[in-house]
């Protein structure tokens, strides 16, 4: 019995760097943040928001919320996405278009919906192995 709590505990860590690293956040961060915190780790990564520093693709200030705002390059402030001017810190921002806040928004949430894909099919996988192992 003892082998199936390591083994569905090493399955729950593995689970928890994928989940990681489909937040754009480390792997292996992920994979010790679930070998010590195993069902409260894997929870974590999976309702955090993606870091959209990590993600070169997509230029500074093009990431929109839901309310159609992002956050001004020079203050961090939030500023509507076809404002020229910020209204915090008076600086010059160049407007964007939907076009190009949709394409950002693939670029950090796109990922995501193929590692999670993969999470779930993983963890399938750890409970039916975990039932499997705690009949016998």
């Amino acid at each position: 019995m003892s082998q199936v709590v390591v083994l569905g505990w090493l399955i729950v860590a593995g689970l928890t760097a994928v989940a990681a690293n489909a937040k754009n956040r480390s792997a292996f961060e992920g994979f010790l943040v679930g070998i010590f915190f195993p069902v409260l780790g894997l929870v974590i990564y999976l309702i955090i928001k993606p870091n959209p520093q990590k993600t070169s693709t997509i230029k500074e200030g093009l990431l929109v919320n839901s309310s159609g705002e992002r956050a001004c390059p020079s203050c961090s402030e939030l500023v509507k996405m076809q404002a020229s001017k910020c209204k915090h810190c008076g600086s010059g921002i160049t407007p964007i278009t939907d076009a190009e806040a949709s394409s950002a928004h693939e670029a950090v949430y796109g990922p995501m919906r193929s590692h999670r894909t993969i999470l779930v099919l993983l963890l399938g996988i750890a409970v039916a192995v975990f039932g499997y192992f705690s009949q016998h």
